[in-house]
C-alpha cells in the first residue's frame, strides 16, 4: 500500500514496513530530495493522565485528598526505541507539546474533594499530572526516497500540570 505526501515540494511515495501506513514526519530534504537523518513521527496525540495518589470510598461518601509534596511523575514508552529514549523525548517535546519529558518533578499543595454518587457502589478521587499520550514511529528514507519505519511504540509523558481525576 502506498500513501502519497509532499516533502519540500517534491512528491514522495511513502511505503512502510509490515504493511502499515503512516505519514512521514516533516523533515528537511537532503541533497537528493530525501531526508538524510532518521526521525520520529507522532500520531494519535491526546491529553491523558498519570496517577500519583488516590483515595477510595463508597456511594454517598465525600472523598477529600490533600497533598503537599515534591513528586516525580514518570511517563511510559512502549516499543523498541530507535535512536535512544532521549531522542524520542526531545522529538516529542519539539513536535507535540513543548512541556513534556520522560519525568517531571514538581512541588505542590492541593486539596480536592468529590462526593461519590449514591448510585455508585464505590468511587475514587486522585491527583496526578496531565500528560500527552501518543503513538510514535521511528524511521528514515531509503536510497529510493521511500519512508521506512524501523520501530514503533507508544508513550504517555507527563506535563507539569497537576490534575484531579475521579471515577
Amino acid at each position: 500500500m502506498m500513501l502519497r505526501g509532499k516533502l519540500g515540494g517534491i512528491g514522495v511515495a511513502l511505503a512502510l514496513a509490515a504493511g502499515t501506513i503512516a505519514q512521514a514526519p516533516a523533515a528537511s530534504a537532503g541533497a537528493l530530495g530525501c531526508a538524510a537523518d532518521p526521525a520520529y513521527d507522532f500520531s494519535g496525540v491526546r491529553v491523558s493522565y498519570i496517577d500519583s495518589g488516590k483515595v477510595y470510598g463508597g456511594g454517598g461518601v465525600t472523598l477529600t485528598l490533600t497533598e503537599t509534596r515534591t513528586t516525580t511523575i514518570t511517563g511510559t514508552i512502549g516499543g523498541q526505541v530507535g535512536g535512544g529514549v532521549s531522542f524520542l523525548i526531545w522529538s516529542a517535546d519539539a513536535q507535540v507539546n513543548g512541556a513534556i519529558s520522560l519525568a517531571k518533578t514538581t512541588t505542590y499543595t492541593q486539596t480536592g474533594s468529590w462526593t461519590v454518587p449514591t448510585n455508585q457502589a464505590t468511587g475514587w478521587l486522585a491527583i496526578g499530572a496531565q500528560s500527552s499520550s501518543m503513538s510514535w514511529a521511528y524511521g528514515s528514507y531509503s536510497g529510493s526516497c521511500k519512508w521506512v519505519v524501523s520501530h514503533t511504540g507508544t508513550a504517555n509523558l507527563p506535563t507539569l500540570a497537576p490534575y484531579w481525576h475521579h471515577s
